[in-house]
């Protein structure tokens, strides 16, 4: 039995059933920073404790979560899991609901090709700047190209569902 809540109107469900599209290759990319924060963070509380000072952790901790967090967002779009509200396009059907589902793929691919265009940007700007962090140097070139990289993808993900028929 469906345990999903439905709509009153249309019998339709309000949310969509999980879908396992991602590619374990990318769970692992998006994952292992996660196993790195977990453990720098260890280290650096242990540490701590016992006098023995890390300095630059934190450092690390944002390069991380940002491999991580750009990721997730490849992985929701791809499998179709960001947050929705459902209002209008539980209560349309036909060509309405058709055009909500393009207007809705065209916001995104805007959205995230304009977070594109100015990552791009910054990192150009920045270019001969050999920018890096404080105390370890991590560059932040090659975690700029990275974020482009997939805001550029998820752009491609929405344009590309102006044009196939999805569920969502």
């Amino acid at each position: 039995m469906n345990d999903r809540p439905v709509s009153r109107q249309s019998n339709k469900p309000l949310s969509d059933p999980p879908r396992n599209t991602v590619p374990a290759w990318m769970v692992v990319v998006g994952g292992v920073p996660l196993l790195l924060v977990m453990l720098i963070e260890f280290i650096t509380v242990v540490g701590r404790n016992t006098g023995f000072i890390i300095l630059g952790s934190i450092e690390l901790v944002q390069a991380a979560i940002l491999l991580s967090s750009a990721s997730a967002i490849v992985m929701a779009t791809l499998s179709r899991s960001h947050a929705k509200v459902r209002i209008l396009l539980n209560r349309s059907s036909g060509k309405t609901a058709q055009f909500l589902k393009v207007f809705n793929a065209l916001g995104g691919m805007l959205f995230f090709l304009a977070l594109t265009i100015g990552g791009v940007w910054i990192a150009l700007d920045m270019w001969d700047a050999q920018e890096h962090s404080e105390l370890l140097r991590v560059p932040y070139l090659p975690l700029r190209v990275f974020a482009a990289v997939c805001t550029l993808t998820t752009a491609g993900l929405y344009l590309r569902r102006m044009f196939v028929r999805g569920p969502d």
